[in-house]
């Protein structure tokens, strides 16, 4: 039975996606509990996708220059 549940870690890509359709849900649902509960997960995928960036992409303030 846990065969059925892939652990493969997600890509930042797929993490990012997750967030665009969460937050698609989130903005064309009807109901405020669903919604919030939207949300509460968004906020959980977008913490990982930021744990996800390189060090240096978080405490920078500029863009990279060459």
């Amino acid at each position: 039975m846990s065969d059925l549940i892939d652990r493969t870690p997600l890509t930042a890509q797929e993490v990012a996606f997750q967030c665009l359709a969460l937050t698609h849900a989130a903005l064309f649902s009807n109901q405020q509990a669903i919604r919030e509960t939207l949300l509460f997960i968004l906020l959980d995928r977008v913490d990982t996708l930021y744990e996800m960036l390189p060090e240096q992409c978080t405490t920078c303030s500029e863009p990279a220059t060459k």
